[in-house]
């Protein structure tokens, strides 16, 4: 090999270096702008409702994972008013409500309910159910007044993975790395850049079990009472407390 022939590699293979570090550079970059585009969208649409079919794994105590799963119904009108339909994949079923003043999770089939006074915003009740309550809501994120501000937090790297087609919405599909947890998300392409799924891997926990969430059906225009945000006990309904619990932060997310 000539010391001609050896200079010319060594010119390619630092070349080849700084070509991919520039795009690396660039996927971090998109992968940012793009999820900064659809939690701005989301952020000042005052109104919504959405449906979430929703996937989570349980790691058992032989190590096996199983996947448990349910169904949600969302509407949110901000700054302070939610209400939330779920169902289990057992058939059990909940509801949520918070009108600004006070939150209650309903349980029919129990015919008992949990509530606490947190006049304020729904950032401030969800601070409350996610911190103090210990309630694991990893779809909270989505809700909060400032979206991309929870979401970017702490992120360590960033890739745009390309474009993919869920049901037939054509979509960014987004990958970011937490200390804790690495996630996914994949945002409709157009112009209306909404979430349509995202997945959490929880890195921590043993078995790095998995959330998963499919969005859809949003509807940015929703004709909602104001009577919806508010429970009324059915008679005979047991008020029980909410219990705070102690929970790791990969899991109140």
């Amino acid at each position: 090999m000539t010391k001609r022939t050896k200079v010319l590699i060594l010119t390619a293979a630092l070349l080849s270096g700084v070509v991919a570090a520039a795009q690396l550079e660039d996927t971090e970059a998109r992968a940012l702008a793009v999820l900064k585009e659809s939690t701005d969208y989301l952020s000042k649409v005052k109104s919504f409702r959405l449906d979430a079919e929703l996937g989570f794994d349980v790691v058992q105590a032989d190590g096996q994972t199983i996947e448990f799963g349910a169904t949600r119904k969302i509407t949110i009108r901000r700054p302070d008013h939610t209400y939330v339909e779920g169902r289990r994949r057992d058939g059990q079923s909940s509801r949520f409500y918070f009108d600004g003043q006070v939150v209650t999770l309903s349980h029919p089939d129990q015919n008992a309910f949990a509530s606490a006074k947190i006049p304020g915003t729904l950032d401030k009740m969800l601070d409350y159910l996610i911190d103090e309550v210990g309630v694991p809501m990893p779809l909270a994120d989505l809700f909060y007044s400032d979206v991309y501000a929870v979401l970017s937090e702490h992120i360590e790297a960033s890739v745009y993975v390309g474009i993919s087609n869920l049901g037939g919405v054509r979509c960014h599909h987004l990958a970011f790395r937490h200390p804790e947890a690495d996630w996914q998300i994949w945002i409709e392409d157009g112009e209306r850049p909404l979430p349509r799924r995202l997945v959490i891997t929880y890195k921590t926990y043993e078995g790095t079990p998995q959330f998963r969430a499919r969005l859809f059906d949003w509807d940015l225009a929703p004709d909602v009472p104001d009577s919806l945000f508010s429970f009324k006990p059915s008679p005979g309904a047991q008020q029980v407390p909410f219990v705070a619990r102690t929970k790791p932060e990969a899991e109140r997310r």
